[in-house]
C-alpha cells in the first residue's frame, strides 16, 4: 500500500541522516555533533512588494510602498496623487 511505501521512504531518510551524524561523531577532525549550518534568511528585494495587505507603517523603504501601489494596493495612496505612504516617501 502507499502508506507502507511512504513509511519505508521516511525510515530510509532517517537512517541516512543517522548514519551521517554517526559518521561525523567518529571523525575527530570534524566535531560538529550533527549540527547543520544556519540557513540564510532571504532578504526582501527593496523594489518588490512584500505583501499586498501591508499598511504604510509596515514598510521599511519607499520603494516597497511604490511597488505595492503599482501591484494594486491603492489604500497606500489616500489622496490619489500617485505617491504612496507620504510619511515614508515624502511629497516627491
Amino acid at each position: 500500500s502507499i502508506l507502507i511505501i511512504r513509511s519505508q521512504a521516511v525510515a530510509a531518510l532517517y537512517k541516512q541522516e543517522f548514519d551521517r551524524i554517526f559518521a561525523l561523531g567518529r571523525d575527530s577532525t570534524n566535531v560538529t555533533c550533527g549540527v547543520s549550518p544556519e540557513i540564510a534568511t532571504p532578504t526582501l528585494d527593496p523594489n518588490e512588494c512584500p505583501d499586498l495587505t501591508f499598511t504604510c507603517a509596515q514598510f521599511t523603504t519607499c520603494e516597497q510602498a511604490v511597488a505595492c501601489l503599482r501591484a494594486g494596493n491603492t489604500r497606500l495612496d489616500r489622496d490619489g496623487n500617485g505617491i504612496p505612504c507620504e510619511s515614508l516617501c515624502g511629497s516627491r
